[in-house]
């Protein structure tokens, strides 16, 4: 069964929520181009990101380059390698583990607003007991050094393949 749940916050007009029956696709561990593992970043990772860098008024083009980039300029790799790298949160929780929710979202809108949708989804979905969340974000999970390199069928294959595995679509339009 497919359920629709829109709710509409300050800015963002439309947030709705897929919730699609799973594939099986097999899955890789390989994050070191871009990953192909249906990964996610933490609610407390977006929150820490959030309250880290000033995002209001940004497209997510533009904090891909601003912020992004030069955080994981040095290793070239996704932002989802460096949290699996470190230590959980302070409530033990990792900081990169098997996605819940696939973000859909334009680059071109501003981040700000597709941050504030997230976080209040997950709010939402751990009320309700069905966290922790787990967020599968473009932005955080590809290596956006690389991107460019794959073509748009392979990205069309890559989101299409997660989206099944992962179950779940949180559309954001602002």
């Amino acid at each position: 069964k497919k359920k629709k749940i829109f709710f509409n916050t300050p800015r963002v007009h439309l947030v709705g929520c897929l919730h699609a029956p799973r594939m099986e696709v097999p899955l890789l561990r390989q994050v070191s181009e871009v990953a192909t593992v249906p990964l996610g970043v933490s609610v407390g990772y977006v929150r820490e990101f959030r309250d880290t860098y000033a995002l209001q008024g940004l497209s997510t083009s533009e904090v891909c380059s601003r912020y992004v980039l030069p955080l994981t300029q040095e290793r070239q790799c996704a932002v989802v390698t460096l949290l699996l790298e470190r230590e959980p949160d302070a409530g033990g929780r990792p900081w990169a583990a098997p996605a819940t929710v696939f973000v859909s979202h334009a680059w071109a809108c501003c981040t700000a607003d597709i941050v504030a949708a997230m976080l209040e989804y997950a709010e939402r979905e751990e009320r309700a007991g069905r966290g922790p969340v787990y967020f599968w974000f473009d932005l955080f999970i590809n290596n956006q050094h690389k991107i460019a390199e794959k073509t748009f069928e392979w990205l069309c294959t890559t989101f299409r393949q997660s989206v099944g595995v992962i179950g779940t679509v949180l559309q954001v339009m602002t």
